[in-house]
């Protein structure tokens, strides 16, 4: 029985409790997908023969085209258990965003669709999962003079979403700030769904972007 994708257990018919034991890991160069979580699995199918049930959230990378195409294959001995929504408390790997640290690039090229700008961003986010605490320090260059604003946004989809915080309404070389997210903010932001927009003040339309990937 694994929680998360790491931790590995088995259970004890005779106890009805889980005894842990031995840690899989993959460590990962790039954004975790549904592919990569297929690789994972197919490791520790590799590995672990016996059938297994693996319990994990209900991350992005944990559903998906590649993930139901795996799980299609015959004799595969492997249950999948999502754990409820917004559940801390059943998810070790949870205690990790105590530390949790984003650095982010924002550019025009990152905008959807990109933008023509001349500033970008780079900054630095912190969250404290205790408090829900986002702590942000942004450090705009280039054409400081031309930016309207700098912007927290959510986003449903994998493009654009909403405004969920204004972090400067106008122009500075630096801006440093707090936000308290509510519990639904605080799981998009875990899920990569997330995202600072520097914003023109000539056009609004045109911004300079960075995806928040925390790790």
């Amino acid at each position: 029985m694994c929680f998360g994708p790491d931790l590995l257990g088995q259970l004890d018919p005779a106890l009805n409790q889980v005894q842990t034991g031995e840690v899989e890991r993959r460590e990962l160069e790039s954004t975790s997908t549904a592919a990569t979580s297929v690789t994972f699995l197919q490791q520790l199918r590799a590995q672990h023969p016996q059938p297994l049930i693996v319990i994990w959230d209900n991350g992005p990378a944990h559903r998906g085209d590649a993930l139901r195409t795996y799980l299609a294959t015959p004799d595969l001995h492997l249950q999948l258990v999502n754990l409820p929504a917004y559940s801390p408390d059943f998810n070790p790997d949870e205690a990790i965003w105590k530390w949790a640290r984003a650095e982010v690039t924002a550019t025009g090229a990152r905008s959807v669709p990109p933008s023509m700008v001349g500033f970008r961003a780079a900054a630095r986010f912190s969250f404290n999962d205790q408090t829900r605490e986002l702590a942000y320090d942004i450090r705009v260059s280039g054409a400081v003079a031309e930016v309207g604003g700098v912007y927290l946004h959510r986003r449903a989809n994998r493009q654009n979403g909403g405004v969920a915080y204004v972090l400067a309404k106008s122009s500075s070389p630096r801006i440093t700030g707090v936000v308290t997210l509510t519990t639904a903010e605080a799981a998009d932001l875990k899920a990569g769904k997330c995202y600072v927009a520097v914003i023109s003040a000539k056009n609004p339309r045109m911004s300079a972007r960075g995806d928040l990937v925390f790790s």
